[in-house]
């Protein structure tokens, strides 16, 4: 068995860009006309249409930043780890693992569907991975990232989704790891660790 540490790329080109910007065109849609409407003069029409880009293009440039420097899924002996940005990585122990799976659009709860199609998502049958945690992620509030142990504020989520280039080679190693982990823990709670 090879515990080397192993790195699984994301998906390129990333279905996540893609509905990021079309979220953004649907914000210009809905806000444009709020700020045209409601603008009393020159100069708040003006504050309002730069309100209006801001909100707009923050969240497909930094999520096609994000995905454009990440490293990819790391999968090591004593934990998962998702590198997202250049620095910040989320850490999740095999302990908190629940399971893993490979889900494809038709697997997804009905009002998810909805919501990938009103958004216009064209990865509705796209195949994604879902890490279901034992735990509420943590967002770290000292280095940045998310986790299940550490100090910060829950998320009141237990779900880690993400593409990636070989979706089913990562869940059976992933499983791999889970069923090594709870034979350990198993092994530990029995007491066969005292000689």
């Amino acid at each position: 068995m090879n515990d080397d540490p192993h790195t699984y790329a994301f998906q390129r080109p990333n279905p996540t860009v893609a509905a990021s910007k079309r979220q953004a065109c649907l914000f210009f849609v809905v806000l444009a006309p709020l700020v045209l409407i409601f603008s009393q003069n020159i100069t708040s029409l003006i504050i309002g249409g730069g309100f209006v880009l801001f909100v707009c293009l923050f969240r497909p440039l930094t999520t096609a930043l994000k995905y454009r420097f990440a490293k990819g899924v790391v999968v090591d002996p004593d934990s998962l780890l998702i590198r997202r940005w250049l620095t910040r990585t989320s850490v999740y122990p095999w302990q908190d693992v629940a399971s893993v799976s490979v889900v494809t659009g038709e697997q997804l709860p009905a009002w998810r569907r909805r919501i990938k199609a009103f958004l216009g998502s064209n990865d509705i049958n796209g195949k994604h991975v879902e890490v279901r945690l034992r735990r509420f992620i943590r967002r770290s509030l000292l280095f940045g990232g998310f986790g299940t142990r550490g100090f910060g504020p829950p998320t009141m989520n237990r779900t880690v989704g993400f593409f990636l280039a070989s979706p089913e080679a990562f869940v059976e190693d992933a499983q791999r790891r889970i069923q090594q982990q709870q034979l350990t823990s198993a092994l530990y709670s029995n007491g066969a660790h005292e000689f």
